[in-house]
């Protein structure tokens, strides 16, 4: 007994100690002028989308915790707590799914399988961001869709709705709330912006950051670069 009740502890201490020196090395990470540094208490999945910002070369971005009634308060209360230019300035990630895809453009037998979103243009998962003060237009990204994959397949094949929790979790990584497009487990899977996030003035938006009280702020631009979302009109 004493000698698994060792081993377990050695086990431990050297997962701790692996961590440590993961953020440690991240802390180390060079950064560019207006990159902020990592927390000291900053979560592993804090740490993750910390280094994949500084690793894209952000020139400025900024985490921020909220409070565990984050999300039961009016959106002028979450701008005070980020800090944020307007309202108009917070933003969300949606999981949708296109309940009508054709058969041919998908693996029927695993809504997980990566056939699902190969092709970017007739994808049946599509990740949205869009602002909480505006709304998505579900009729828009069906004609949307329908045009990026040239008619190929008729317009009863598309019907977009919010894709089951499962998928959203399982191809993000995150829970509800949480998800972000940083980080993603299933990278690939296809992103629509809406354009007014685009426009916003000042050009510094916020999203989730794969924890519910965990929030991040970045240009609009520059995620555009970086991660190379359509850019389009799909709200109302």
């Amino acid at each position: 007994m004493a000698s698994r009740a060792a081993s377990l502890s050695n086990s431990s201490q050297t997962t701790v100690q692996g961590q440590q020196q993961q953020q440690q090395q991240q802390q180390k990470e060079p950064l560019a002028a207006g990159q902020p540094p990592l927390a000291s208490d900053a979560t592993p999945t804090h740490q993750r989308l910390h280094h994949e910002l500084v690793h894209k070369g952000f020139s400025t971005f900024r985490f921020v915790r909220v409070p565990a009634d984050y999300y039961e308060q009016p959106l002028e209360y979450r701008q005070a707590q980020l800090g944020a230019a307007s309202v108009s300035h917070l933003c969300k990630s949606i999981f949708m799914e296109n309940t009508r895809i054709h058969p041919s453009a998908i693996d029927p037998g695993d809504p997980l399988s990566p056939a699902n979103w190969a092709n970017p243009n007739n994808s049946r998962y599509y990740v949205i961001l869009v602002q909480y003060a505006a709304r998505l237009n579900a009729d828009k990204l069906k004609k949307l869709v329908h045009q990026m994959n040239g008619s190929a397949f008729g317009k009863q094949f598309f019907n977009f709705r919010l894709a089951p929790e499962f998928v959203s979790h399982a191809l993000s990584g995150y829970t509800h709330n949480a998800v972000t497009p940083i980080g993603m487990k299933a990278s690939s899977v296809p992103m629509i912006m809406s354009h007014l996030i685009t426009e916003l003035q000042p050009d510094f938006f916020f999203l989730g950051a794969g924890e519910t009280d965990l929030k991040v702020g970045l240009p609009a631009n520059e995620f555009v670069a970086k991660y190379s979302p359509l850019v389009a009109d799909i709200t109302y």
